[in-house]
């Protein structure tokens, strides 16, 4: 498919290279092609160029630019010269007659002319000869006038037939190559055939039969026929099918007419109309009026009467009747749709309530109001301290709040419970010597403990078997402990960790980061593979959904696929893909939907006519600009002008014959 230059290409000084003249094998209409356009023609190989409306062969052309004659002679008054400059000269020779002082050339018609009226020359006897024509010339020799007389038979080699006689019937074929004969006409039922390479008459095997003579049958007359005879379509009578045709235009039917019908054997009859068990369609109605001409117009004859309903859009005030698509036109232009179903009636469920009436117009709602009403979406997920929790404030509306503004005074049982639960415990109780074992904590305590009572080192020693130090602080986890196990200690007094030596341990800033609550967490990027680790980095990987692939072991290599499969697809097997939307939300679609949406901000399309601006408003220059013919597809060449971030300019050498299709593609 050629693309199409709508508008001149500048090559700004470049030379154009391998680009071939359009090749066609016959020479095309003028009208299709402009001053100066060129072609080559495939079939004789020379090059054409339209100059002053007409092809010129370019290709025979020579380095001669110019005719003129002969400065000296009489040239000009024999040999005249067109277009003496190109691009294809034309000569003629100027010719007269014999005569004294003539300058003019003499064609030799005019030689002979002159010759011959003048009587001179010096032939004294004319005879003639057949040569080996077969024929003969008399007469001769001839010295002053007399008749020359041919004679014999021409023969086939010089075009004659060699025959001097023919009888009735006669057929000339060629017996030899070089020789004419004939062949007598046949006898009756005789038929040419071909014997020993020449025709010949023989017998027809073919002729004959075993008919004996004909008899017409029904429809037909002129039979029995045993020699000759004809045989005719029997259209007269009163019992005949088939009658003698006339044309009864214009004349009404009348019940002595007959029509042809076929009865239960399919055997075709006919009968006259009265026969019929309808009457000749003749009733007594003589005219038809229209109560309402804008609902029925009446045209025609009043024998012959036509009836046409009268149709309009609906209007305010409109008498003529609508169709169907008139009535669709005007609900559809008022925004009315016709989306309407089976629902007579609606109730409300659990959360919903309605208003209105529930049979005719229903208003539903949620239910938020009421005492006893709850609006709970389903899932279940471990709640923080940012989560939203639901609540009804006093007059029953429901409200949220996040779980970590819940004051304790509002969860009075919760209070309750936990007071009960901890009350005298948890307490304070000073220091503990571990030295000396004051006060007496160990194995055998002498003082009342409760659960949640806490004491701090004072001095390093040996509680129970585990060695304790200043700081440390220890709290029972039951009433009345005897054993380590039921008691809790918190270092307080930890030493720096070494490699050997668990203790207290500092991160750094460029790796690690530590929240206020002591949390630990290493940065994004903060541990570098291969510089701040070595060996292997994964252990294994395991997929979940919408993966596929694992490593099972230390050292492997993950080779990890989508699975299509499982990222969610309809019912028509669509891919989806996921997207966060500005609320960042995660939500699903298909990848035609998301192609739709991005395209959309990136390309542009419209359709013009002649030299037009179009406004694209893709904000950027940078964009590509192609153009097609909408009615061959062919792809169009125009001056494109990037005027403005929003618009192009599109310009076109001459008009184009159909209507443009310019496509704009951003780019970025």
């Amino acid at each position: 498919m050629a693309i199409k230059y709508l508008s001149g290409i500048d090559l700004n000084g470049n030379s154009l290279s391998n680009a071939p003249v359009q090749n066609l094998a016959t020479e095309p209409a003028v009208a299709t092609f402009d001053e100066g356009q060129m072609y080559f023609n495939t079939t004789n190989n020379n090059l054409y160029v339209l100059a002053d409306g007409a092809f010129v062969d370019l290709t025979s052309q020579g380095d001669i630019t110019a005719v003129a004659l002969k400065a000296s002679g009489n040239t000009g008054s024999q040999l005249a010269i067109a277009s003496a400059s190109g691009p294809i000269p034309t000569f003629e020779i100027l010719t007269g007659a014999v005569a004294d002082g003539q300058n003019y050339l003499v064609d030799s018609q005019a030689v002979f002319n002159a010759i011959s009226s003048s009587g001179g020359g010096t032939v004294t006897s004319v005879d003639g000869s057949g040569g080996t024509t077969g024929l003969t010339l008399t007469g001769g020799a001839i010295t002053a006038s007399g008749t020359l007389t041919l004679g014999g038979t021409l023969i086939p080699a010089n075009g004659g037939t060699g025959q001097t006689a023919y009888t009735v019937g006669d057929i000339l074929y060629a017996s030899s190559t070089t020789a004419l004969s004939k062949l007598g006409i046949g006898s009756a039922g005789q038929v040419l055939k071909i014997a020993g390479g020449v025709p010949t008459w023989a017998a027809d095997a073919n002729a004959g039969g075993t008919v004996t003579s004909i008899v017409a049958g029904t429809g037909l007359t002129g039979g029995t026929i045993t020699a000759t005879g004809t045989i005719a379509v029997d259209y007269a009578g009163t019992d005949n099918v088939i009658l003698e045709a006339q044309d009864l235009a214009g004349t009404n039917i009348e019940d002595g007419f007959k029509i042809l019908y076929s009865d239960t054997s399919n055997d075709v009859s006919f009968g006259n109309v009265s026969d019929l068990p309808f009457t000749a369609n003749v009733g007594t109605v003589t005219s038809v009026a229209t109560g309402n001409a804008n609902t029925i117009t009446i045209g025609g004859t009043s024998a012959a009467p036509t009836v046409a309903a009268n149709t309009a859009a609906v209007a305010d005030s409109g008498t003529n009747l609508a169709t169907g698509d008139q009535i669709h036109t005007f609900v559809t232009d008022f925004g009315y749709t016709t989306n309407t179903g089976t629902v007579t009636s609606v109730s409300a469920g659990d959360g919903v309530r309605v208003t209105g009436t529930a049979t005719t117009t229903p208003t539903v709602n949620l239910q938020y109001a009421g005492a006893s009403n709850y609006i709970e979406v389903q899932g279940a997920q471990a709640a923080d301290a940012e989560d939203f929790i639901p609540m009804a404030d006093a007059s029953n509306d429901v409200k949220k709040t996040k779980l970590k503004d819940v004051p304790m005074a509002a969860l009075e049982a919760v209070k309750t419970y936990v007071d009960a639960a901890v009350a005298g415990s948890t307490s304070f109780q000073g220091g503990y010597n571990a030295n000396t074992n004051v006060p007496n904590l160990d194995a055998t305590p002498t003082i009342t403990i409760e659960k949640g009572m806490q004491w701090v080192v004072t001095a390093d020693g040996s509680f129970f078997t585990e060695q304790v130090r200043i700081g440390d602080l220890l709290i029972a986890n039951v009433d009345a402990p005897t054993a380590l196990a039921s008691w809790t200690t918190v270092q307080g007094n930890v030493d720096l960790a070494t490699t050997t030596v668990a203790g207290i341990a500092s991160f750094s800033s460029s790796n690690f980061a530590v929240s206020a609550a002591g949390a630990v967490t290493i940065k994004n990027d903060g541990v570098i593979l291969g510089t701040e680790t070595t060996g292997n980095y994964v252990a294994d990987v395991t997929t979940g959904t919408g993966l596929d692939g694992a490593v099972a072991s230390e050292g492997g290599t993950a080779a990890l696929t989508l699975d299509f499969s499982e990222l969610g697809t309809d019912a028509q097997g669509q891919i989806f893909i996921t997207l966060v939307d500005g609320e960042a939300v995660p939500k699903r679609t298909t990848a035609a939907q998301a192609a739709t949406a991005l395209n959309a901000e990136s390309t542009f399309a419209a359709t013009i006519t002649a030299n037009a601006t179009v406004t694209h408003n893709l904000g950027t220059k940078d964009v590509i600009v192609q153009l097609y013919d909408i009615v061959t597809f062919d792809t169009v060449i125009a001056d494109v002008d990037r005027a403005t971030t929003n618009t192009v300019g599109i310009s076109f050498g001459a008009t184009p014959t159909n209507s443009i299709r310019v496509l704009v593609q951003k780019i970025g």
